[in-house]
């Protein structure tokens, strides 16, 4: 006799679409359905979600979180957990591993709560930092996407038996495909004959795109010929904007909307430029790698772990401007550093960061924590 599904409830905030969801997407979609029952709740309405989900037998639902004094959304949550009785929750970014740990904590019988995390928690108040510590002993687990965040958890005072490491995955049949370039610039009102140095990324303070403009603005006075972009959305494009135009860059330096889909746009570009302050595991690195791209990023976070050794990529210190132009130019004046770089790139994601590997282990962790409590 087949055991019966293991039912999971996923919560997530849902508002836009980001790197923590694009791969919760991906493991809800994949698992299999005859093993577990699938229930992805967000707080406030998703379209995209939903639209992501509609072909995969996934049940979505939406709390309508409509404001800070609204708690109403809240009770809804402690509601459809207590019908639902799941044997898992599963929670996704900084309000949903708090929210959903306290919604689960007077459920009887109580599931099994997952927090997961893709940040490395940097600048947090001192009573933000005692909230991560305490509310760890309110889930059986606190999941980050890289070693070094494990290692900032351990920092904040969660119990190291607490934590665990799954790292994200790559879909390598979106990556590897091949695109037209010309067509996919063109598209984007970007100049096919110009070398491309692409960042993608959400447009806030702490991906650092501001560094990108400066070491661009370096090089366009060094005559280095290329054209710069950065696809994304938030609440920086403004300033961006006008630092692109301040620096006199308007006419070489373009910020793209922000999309679902980037594998055309990663195929098309040169080279990929990660400047964050701060990062768990990238997803735009990785996929960059992915396609066969030589990166330059930041050394913070798994950045580190992506571009180790030297051999896929450059690393370089978080905002050092001429260090970041630097290893620009090394790549659009160089064919060799940049081939070999990338050639090695896409080997080290399709061994160590392939979607199927990232299911596998979130499926090895949904048994170990259900047989826990047989």
């Amino acid at each position: 006799m087949a055991a019966a599904p293991i039912h999971v409830v996923y919560l997530v905030y849902g508002l836009e679409y980001g790197g923590a969801e694009g791969q919760l997407m991906e493991l809800v979609g994949r698992l299999p359905p005859s093993r577990y029952k699938r229930t992805l709740v967000t707080f406030t309405p998703s379209r995209w979600i939903a639209d992501r989900m509609k072909d995969c037998a996934v049940d979505v639902l939406c709390l309508h979180k409509r404001g800070r004094a609204d708690l109403r959304w809240f009770l809804r949550l402690r509601r459809l957990l207590a019908d639902a009785k799941p044997q898992i929750v599963h929670c996704v970014g900084e309000a949903a591993n708090l929210w959903g740990r306290l919604a689960a904590l007077s459920l009887r019988p109580r599931p099994a709560v997952i927090a997961f995390t893709g940040t490395l928690l940097i600048g947090l108040a001192p009573w933000q930092r005692l909230a991560v510590r305490v509310m760890s002993h309110a889930c059986e687990c606190v999941i980050g996407n890289s070693e070094q965040v494990v290692q900032r958890l351990w920092e904040l005072g969660v119990p190291k038996n607490k934590t665990r490491c799954i790292m994200n995955g790559v879909d390598l049949s979106r990556f590897a495909q091949p695109w037209d370039r010309a067509q996919v610039l063109a598209g984007e009102g970007l100049e096919p004959g110009l070398p491309l140095v692409l960042s993608v990324g959400r447009l806030s303070p702490e991906k650092g795109q501001v560094h990108l403009i400066a070491a661009a603005k370096l090089l366009h006075d060094r005559r280095v010929d290329a054209q710069y972009a950065i696809a994304g959305q938030g609440p920086l494009e403004g300033a961006l904007r006008d630092e692109i135009a301040r620096q006199g860059l308007a006419e070489r330096f373009h910020l793209l909307p922000a999309r679902p889909e980037v594998a055309p746009l990663l195929n098309a570009c040169t080279m990929f430029v990660l400047p964050s302050l701060e990062e768990g595991l990238s997803n735009a690195l990785a996929e960059a790698m992915a396609c066969g791209k030589p990166c330059v990023a930041s050394r913070v976070g798994g950045c580190q772990h992506l571009l180790a050794g030297g051999e896929r990529g450059f690393l370089v210190a978080v905002g050092d401007v001429q260090a970041l132009a630097d290893r620009i130019a090394r790549y659009l004046g160089d064919d060799e550093p940049r081939g070999t770089h990338g050639r090695n790139a896409a080997q080290f994601i399709r061994e160590h960061h392939s979607m199927e590997r990232m299911v596998r282990d979130w499926e090895a962790l949904y048994e170990e924590l259900v047989s826990r409590r047989r």
